[in-house]
């Protein structure tokens, strides 16, 4: 299945959607391969265009998305060992560490358009949506509940942090989940799981998800 749009030459037409490619699947995926797709108005033909030099005789690759290791073992039943678009689903653990409270501010994040259940994060850097989301759960009750001018400049980025102790709160606690997690993915797999013939591909997703936690448990030193 690939991408195709209901005019030739709209590619990025909102109105995209899937449709079958003949051959296309033949096509192994790279996540550092340089190609643009498009349609031919003249033939109606749907053409993969390489935008770097393939060697004669080497394997003609595509790019299919950037994604991580998980989605596509899910997807198409292969990692990459190395692949620079590994991420975790922070918001996911964030969301089960609160334990259902904070629900009044999760309300204001969800109003504002920042899905917190949605938020990943790669091992490079921590998310800016994930800073603010951090930094409105972090800040003490009294702040919350009587200088909603202050927190809304931090909710819309008007200003990066509210106070050194706040900060401190902010990160603290993703440390603590990201050290947990880290924890969680650089156990063992089961003797069950082991048998599977994907036990392979299953680990290298944990090794780079634990790596990931680890990376953003670094990035949140409060000394920093």
């Amino acid at each position: 299945m690939t991408l195709a749009a209901d005019r030739p030459g709209t590619m990025t037409d909102s109105r995209a959607h899937l449709a079958l490619a003949p051959f296309l699947d033949l096509l192994n995926h790279s996540d550092t391969a340089e190609v643009e797709t498009r349609v031919d108005r003249a033939t109606l033909a749907f053409e993969i265009v390489a935008n770097a030099p393939v060697a004669s005789g080497s394997e003609a690759l595509i790019f299919y998305g950037p994604h991580d290791n998980g989605f596509l073992l899910v997807e198409y039943g292969f990692v990459l060992p190395n692949n620079r678009f590994s991420s975790v689903l922070v918001g996911e653990a964030l969301l089960a560490a609160l334990g259902g409270k904070g629900q009044d501010r999760l309300a204001v994040l969800s109003d504002a358009g920042i899905a917190v259940s949605e938020i990943r994060c790669g091992a490079d850097e921590l998310d800016w949506s994930l800073l603010i989301v951090l930094r409105i759960l972090a800040l003490d009750r009294a702040t919350w509940q009587t200088n909603e001018a202050l927190w809304r400049k931090l909710l819309h980025g008007e200003i990066d942090s509210f106070d050194e102790a706040t900060e401190r709160r902010a990160r603290r606690f993703l440390r603590d989940i990201a050290e947990a997690q880290a924890a969680i993915f650089s156990s063992a797999l089961s003797t069950d799981i082991l048998h599977d013939t994907r036990a392979a591909a299953v680990q290298v997703v944990r090794d780079q998800h634990a790596h990931v936690w680890s990376a953003i448990a670094g990035h949140c030193n409060i000394d920093n």
